[in-house]
């Protein structure tokens, strides 16, 4: 139950008629809900925050609290009573300038971020409608480690001398939801890549420099709120599942005429499965909301001598919203990679345990129109043989809802 503040004193004993359970039933929710937008608890939080936590009221009261009887639970002068399948609409059209910033799916590999940003992370989207994204990765891979140590040259001798990979990557992406539960979203990477290295054979410097289209990816979601007593109280839980679409070349060379190695290239020529699972919890008695999501990738097939290895991902994160327009981002993310496998693989030199800690910062500059940046700093990496790592990542983007 939420009430106006100015209103509290006033209407005590109508809220407790209101917050009276049914007969045998100890977690009906409340008949009515009023919100007061002129507190500033309730303007630090997004629709999709507000319309989650009021759906389960059969009606809402918004009301303009500015002053008297308008905040009292059952009086709204100014504004109508608005029936539970229009509750959600009304919660949205008197929070319209209140929007915290989200972000959409988006997946883990050898030389992409680790971090979540998929459309949980900074609020739930839950209404039906649609967001476009668009979003910029920077990972430069400078640092030769071999299991937890960093090195300057491999203990074992191999073919090449590995300097730097740095990876650049365009990520556009939409995502919609049906309002049923279910959500879709697609996503196009477009990946610059640089890389180096030392032949140890001829002693030569060798260098690749691309830009090509990646694997596309497209993934589906269902999500359903879980009961609670409390109406200020909202946990959804959900999964997920999709397919990475073998669109990324495989055969990218060099000035030389040179193939790039298969992990470098920027498909992996493969189909590859996800299934995960989330769960998220808000309250409006809070600015802080958490997630966790945990998500295992396959690949399906192989193609060339070539199958990347297998993923696990678990992600934990909090946020804060400590704006109207603004939200702090904190998440703890872990990566296990299993070793590529063929004869075009080096599985020797691939697949590794991570941990990383990414903060990061959401703001709303316009209606329906967010920026977020995230930071990417590794707290312990563990490499199957010799691999290039790096010591921090970042991305940048920007979402529009309509």
């Amino acid at each position: 139950m939420i009430i106006a503040p100015k209103a509290r004193a006033a209407s005590r004993a109508r809220e407790e008629d209101l917050q009276r359970p049914a007969a045998g039933d100890q977690t009906a929710p409340p008949l009515a809900v009023a919100i007061d937008f002129s507190d500033p608890g309730i303007r630090a939080m997004s629709i999709s925050r507000l319309a989650l936590l009021l759906a389960g009221a059969e009606k809402v009261l918004v009301i303009d609290a500015g002053g008297g009887e308008n905040g009292v639970i059952g009086r709204a002068p100014r504004r109508p009573e608005v029936s539970r399948p229009r509750c959600l609409l009304a919660a949205a059209a008197a929070a319209t300038a209140m929007v915290t910033p989200t972000a959409s799916l988006a997946s883990c590999g050898a030389a992409f971020c680790t971090m979540n940003t998929d459309w949980n992370v900074q609020g739930v989207f839950t209404e039906p409608g649609g967001r476009m994204e668009l979003r910029y990765e920077y990972l430069k891979q400078d640092q030769l480690r071999e299991g937890s140590q960093r090195v300057s040259a491999p203990s074992v001798p191999s073919e090449h001398q590995e300097l730097s990979t740095r990876n650049q990557s365009i990520f556009a992406t939409f995502d919609y939801n049906f309002g049923s539960g279910w959500g879709l979203t697609g996503i196009i990477p477009v990946v610059k890549r640089d890389h180096s290295h030392i032949d140890n054979d001829s002693g030569n410097l060798e260098q690749w420099n691309f830009t090509a289209l990646g694997d596309i990816r497209i993934a589906g979601r269902y999500q359903r709120p879980v009961t609670s007593g409390d109406a200020g109280q909202a946990r959804i839980i959900g999964v997920l599942g999709g397919l990475t679409l073998p669109t990324g070349k495989t055969d990218e060379t060099n000035a030389d005429g040179e193939i790039a190695e298969r992990s470098l290239q920027p498909g992996t020529g493969t189909t590859g499965a996800v299934l995960g699972a989330f769960y998220q919890s808000m309250s409006l008695h809070s600015r802080w909301s958490w997630f966790a999501q945990a998500a295992y990738g396959f690949p399906l097939n192989s193609h060339d001598g070539f199958q990347p290895g297998q993923r696990a991902t678990l992600d934990v994160g909090g946020r804060y919203d400590a704006t109207p327009t603004v939200a702090l981002l904190l998440q703890l993310n872990a990566l296990w990679r299993g070793r590529d496998k063929g004869d075009q693989a080096e599985p020797e030199d691939s697949g590794g345990k991570y941990l990383f800690l990414s903060p990061g910062v959401s703001v709303m500059v316009a209606r329906g129109v967010q920026l977020f940046a995230i930071a990417q700093l590794p707290l312990y990496q563990y490499v199957n043989g010799a691999q290039l790592t790096a010591v921090w990542g970042a991305t940048a983007g920007i979402g529009v809802r309509f």
